[in-house]
């Protein structure tokens, strides 16, 4: 672990919650809806039609793909992108892969999505 490591002398739930807070405060910064209890807009009800807001959807910026040879690891623009991309997009996560990440699957996109 990081704290046995790098911080002996702290705990691993003071290391916790200040990296839950700084993330909170990253997205804030980034213009993600965030509750002050730190819960997400609910996810927008979208048919089979998939009708969605183009306006927002536009407002969206595409995540490009990590520039180092390990494509497994999240950036932080693509997880702005997926936060920011859910209440409008919903659960087109196809959509969102073909519109903000063509080089990652919708399944990969789910999974990140839901952790």
């Amino acid at each position: 672990l990081v704290s046995d490591r790098f911080l002996p002398d702290r705990q691993v739930n003071h290391i916790a919650q200040r990296y839950n807070r700084l993330c909170f405060l990253i997205y804030k910064a980034n213009g993600v809806s965030i509750g002050d209890k730190g819960e997400l807009p609910p996810m927008p009800k979208i048919g089979k039609s998939g009708t969605y807001d183009e306006e927002k959807a536009k407002e969206i910026k595409p995540a490009e793909a990590p520039t180092t040879m390990n494509v497994h690891r999240w950036t932080l623009d693509e997880d702005l992108a997926i936060l920011k991309a859910v209440p409008v997009f919903g659960s087109c996560w196809a959509d969102i892969s073909s519109k903000l990440m063509p080089h990652r699957d919708r399944g990969h996109i789910r999974k990140r999505s839901s952790t």
